[in-house]
């Protein structure tokens, strides 16, 4: 991936991370207390976190997909609920 689809990437997550507002089911802040991939359900799973020995990195899924756990991926949400 090149350094400007990196950048736009990022971009990106900021605005989806950003645009939601906080509701449910999640406290504001999100805490890694153990390795794996975690869907943010106040952004009603269009972000998720990667957890990592404590690091957290935040992702943002592309327009009209969310991550699901089931497969641990984003997905069209004409095939993928947020659980």
């Amino acid at each position: 991936m090149s350094r400007l689809h990196v950048i736009l990437l990022a971009v990106v997550i900021a605005g989806v991370v950003g645009q939601h507002g906080h509701d449910t089911d999640q406290p504001a802040t999100f805490d890694c207390h153990k390795n794996g991939l975690f869907p943010d359900y106040q952004r009603h799973c269009q972000a998720y976190y990667r957890c990592e020995n404590g690091e957290q990195t935040t992702y943002g899924c592309p327009d009209g997909q969310i991550f699901t756990t089931k497969f641990n991926k984003c997905m069209s949400t004409s095939v993928a609920t947020c659980d």
